[in-house]
């Protein structure tokens, strides 16, 4: 019996095509969240992290972290780089941990803010960052110091 060489060609396209093609987000659609937080004051090399969250606590959607410099400003970015960020309306969460005492909460000094506050750096009444596929949305905010 005599193969074709078709079917050769057939197998071996089948082959390196990815399997669930179709099925993950194309990067171009994968909501970007960015922004700057302007803090009270200059504190360097402190850590801090940014969160996309369903409701104020400890559970988050999304979050980026990292250490301060000895700026007045955190300029953050999430979204891309393989995190998924569904699209939806959420808080916003800016955090800068002074004392360095770790966990989830502020306390007495560190800077925290939420997208939205009315200038006590308490969350809003309800969520207001609207996250869409496809586009940057930028989150620009300012923290104050925690009571």
């Amino acid at each position: 019996m005599r193969r074709s060489g078709l079917t050769v060609v057939a197998f071996a396209v089948a082959a390196v095509l990815p399997m669930g093609c179709g099925e993950e987000t194309p990067s171009d659609q994968v909501p970007q969240v960015i922004g700057t937080l302007t803090l009270p004051a200059s504190a360097p090399g402190k850590p801090y992290f940014v969160r996309v969250v369903t409701m104020p606590g400890p559970t988050f959607v999304a979050q980026t972290t990292g250490t301060t410099s000895d700026a007045t400003t955190i300029s953050y970015m999430m979204g891309l780089s393989g995190l998924s960020i569904p699209q939806g309306t959420y808080y916003v969460l800016g955090f800068v941990d002074i004392d360095q005492s770790g966990g989830d909460a502020s306390t007495s000094g560190d800077f925290r803010g939420w997208y939205g506050h009315n200038g006590d750096g308490n969350p809003p009444a309800s969520a207001n960052a609207t996250i869409s596929f496809g586009i940057s949305t930028r989150f620009d905010f300012a923290l104050v110091i925690a009571p």
